[in-house]
């Protein structure tokens, strides 16, 4: 009886091992499959999903700015766009009614007076300007062109009495890059267009926003989802420092940039497959000063500055000056043509 109950206990204690092993094998399996993605210190394949390290860099760039005045809603959030030696340049949104004198208040509590620069109708944004007597950061611009729907997204507020740093909210671009269509002289057909995004962080706020690797994809407006393109601000301080206003010429062309197209829409449209940089003629209206153009003509030089896309084409144009001739290179087709155009 007692070898028959051995004999029992050792099959048993083999069984044992052999599912012992059995488990550790799928477990060798489960990891060998999941292997790829890890977990340490808030990070998932060496993406960082600390949201705090984006928010702890824009604290110094983002500003609380109050305008004077008799309306409720003086308080804006702005954000540090440019230094130089002694001043800071601030985008915020600005709306008629609100005063010109300016009080903005940094992240350390100090106040400076602050003075408008210029403001933009169109996208509703003001350039305002601070000197100081500290050093401040400004932000890293990122373009449109490097985000992607679904990608995360962050709002960063100044709160109205600093009490609180900072208030952030967290979303993701819901559209591609899109366009503001304006017609300029009412001859409904839009003359320029402004470059936006949208996102599905919709709240009241108006203020930068952010990607996770803490550069500012463009600022959004107050009580919409639309972030106007950091390009537009990045032009609206390239017009300030040509003309001292932010001056929107009415080119009276829609464009696309080349880059954008695909190849059978290049082939369709008989433009050179080789073109990648430059933008394409989508419409014309019947005042552009490029009316010796046509549809499907790819413009690739405004005098000896080569073209790459729609916000280089702008910035050039809208530094030149009314009454000046420029030369414009451009390819009709297969063929490459130069035009002399006087600005209007």
């Amino acid at each position: 009886m007692n070898k028959i109950y051995a004999l029992g206990l050792m099959i048993l204690l083999v069984y044992c091992g052999f599912l012992t092993y059995q488990i550790d094998k799928l477990k060798g399996v489960q990891v060998n499959e999941t292997k790829d993605i890890t977990v340490i210190n808030n990070e998932i394949n060496g993406f960082s999903t600390d949201l705090t390290k984006v928010i702890d860099e824009s604290i110094d760039k983002v500003v609380s700015v109050k305008f004077s005045g008799t309306i409720l809603n003086n308080h804006r959030t702005g954000v540090v766009v440019k230094t130089d030696a002694e001043s800071a340049y601030i985008v915020v949104s600005y709306d008629e009614g609100y005063s010109d004198e300016i009080k903005v208040t940094f992240n350390n509590g100090v106040e400076y007076d602050g003075t408008i620069l210029v403001k933009d109708p169109y996208t509703s944004l003001a350039i305002v300007t601070v000197d100081v007597d500290f050093k401040v950061n400004s932000v890293e611009f990122t373009s449109l062109e490097s985000a992607s729907i679904g990608e995360w997204v962050i709002s960063v507020e100044a709160s109205d009495d600093r009490k609180l740093t900072t208030l952030a909210s967290v979303g993701i671009i819901s559209s591609d890059e899109q366009s503001l269509l304006y017609d300029h002289d009412g001859d409904e057909l839009f003359d320029f267009e402004i470059k936006i995004l949208n996102s599905d962080i919709n709240n009241s706020v108006a203020g930068p926003i952010f990607n996770l690797n803490g550069d500012m994809l463009g600022f959004k407006l107050p009580f919409k989802k639309t972030i106007i393109s950091s390009e537009e601000i990045n032009l609206m301080l390239k017009m300030l420092e040509t003309n001292a206003d932010v001056i929107r010429k009415n080119a009276g062309i829609s464009i696309i940039n080349v880059k954008d197209m695909p190849t059978y829409k290049k082939s369709s449209n008989g433009i050179k497959l080789d073109l990648f940089n430059g933008v394409v003629i989508d419409e014309i209206t019947t005042k552009s000063m490029f009316s010796e153009l046509e549809v499907n003509d790819v413009i690739t030089k405004v005098n000896d500055i080569i073209i790459t896309d729609w916000y280089s084409f702008y910035q050039v144009v809208n530094g030149l000056n009314e009454g000046e001739e420029i030369s414009v290179t451009y390819y009709r087709q297969m063929e490459q043509l130069v035009s002399t155009i006087v600005i209007l």
